[in-house]
């Protein structure tokens, strides 16, 4: 799948609203890790669905390049913590170790603190563990009715997690109950071809439905004091996630067919572009600067930045070059045992 610039402009805004979230307190701009989220559903079904499509090797490369991409710098962040902060190491490190921090922190059992950004990245692990297989063993033209069956799903476990939880933790962690974010995602690039076809009626369609969602949901939160996440309400837990969910992806639907205006423009600079390339690292780490220096959100943004870049540059990158050339060597050699295994070094 082509990656647009606008998209990694995307996955900066999104950054930018969780880090001033955490840094400034600043409320709603939580929902940043939505639009994440989405956008991680809209990027690998695409890509799984052209793996598919070409006949090819399909898990390898595909879990090759997540563990390359994801490992590393989840390593890195955990040595972080680990060297600059106290932990019960023994009493946590297995939700670390396997992916799972989103569980442990449903269950109030979680490292908290600079460790508590991970919890996202475990929905997003165990997500790349089903879809992969959703998508190889189920025919296209019945995989949205799956995704859409996802989308519905979500809020109903979520109403009943509301009335069998005394706290919001279980519905704002877990995977079955933020599924919704990912298979709208999967849905746009289901349906990404059609869209390209008509490309003003679906940008029209989609700055509606975003405004409507987002008018809503501001008015639900003027009105009433249980429409929080902290409230554990049935009202937010049900229609709020909701409305995020359709918020985003109709944001990400009007990006998907924009070519051009000032939204594009502002998503296309150069530094917007390159903050979206080294996000990972950053959300990975900004709460680690945050704590480290309390008194200046711009110097533990500066931080963040600087570190990610440092990480970008000499860990990251040449990590995925390597997987690029070790994989295409393998293509090469499956289709033929006897072809040269040198193979020239292909670009980012």
């Amino acid at each position: 799948m082509p990656r647009s610039k606008q998209l990694d402009g995307l996955r900066a805004v999104a950054f930018l609203s969780v880090f001033v979230h955490h840094a400034f307190g600043a409320p709603l701009l939580w929902v940043g890790v939505d639009a994440f989220f989405v956008l991680s559903g809209f990027l690998i079904t695409g890509i799984l669905l052209e793996m598919k499509a070409s006949g090819g090797p399909f898990f390898r490369p595909f879990y090759l390049r997540r563990v390359l991409r994801i490992l590393p710098p989840y390593c890195i962040a955990i040595a972080l913590s680990a060297m600059l902060f106290s932990f019960d190491w023994g009493r946590i490190w297995y939700w670390y170790a396997f992916f799972a921090a989103n569980i442990g922190d449903s269950l109030g059992r979680g490292g908290g603190g600079v460790l508590q950004p991970l919890w996202s990245l475990a929905v997003e692990e165990q997500f790349y563990l089903v879809c992969p297989l959703v998508v190889y063993l189920v025919p296209r033209r019945l995989l949205p009715r799956i995704l859409i069956g996802a989308v519905i799903l979500a809020p109903l476990l979520r109403i009943v997690l509301t009335l069998t939880s005394a706290t919001h933790f279980p519905v704002y962690f877990l995977t079955p109950c933020r599924m919704d974010l990912l298979a709208a995602g999967g849905l746009l690039a289901i349906y990404r071809p059609q869209m390209e076809q008509r490309p003003a009626e679906s940008q029209r369609y989609s700055l509606y439905f975003g405004a409507g969602c987002a008018l809503v949901f501001v008015c639900l939160t003027v009105s009433f004091a249980s429409f929080r996440t902290s409230a554990n309400s049935i009202l937010f837990n049900s229609v709020g996630y909701s409305l995020s969910v359709g918020f985003f992806t109709a944001v990400l639907a009007y990006l998907i067919v924009l070519k051009r205006g000032p939204v594009l423009w502002v998503l296309r600079q150069p530094e917007m572009v390159y903050l979206g390339k080294i996000s990972y690292m950053m959300y990975l780490v900004h709460q680690i600067a945050i704590d480290l220096v309390p008194s200046s959100g711009l110097i533990a943004l500066l931080g963040t930045i600087l570190f990610s870049a440092l990480s970008w540059k000499f860990i990251e990158e040449p990590l995925l070059g390597w997987g690029r050339r070790i994989q295409q060597r393998v293509d090469l050699t499956a289709i033929s045992p006897d072809l040269p295994v040198r193979v020239p070094n292909l670009k980012a």
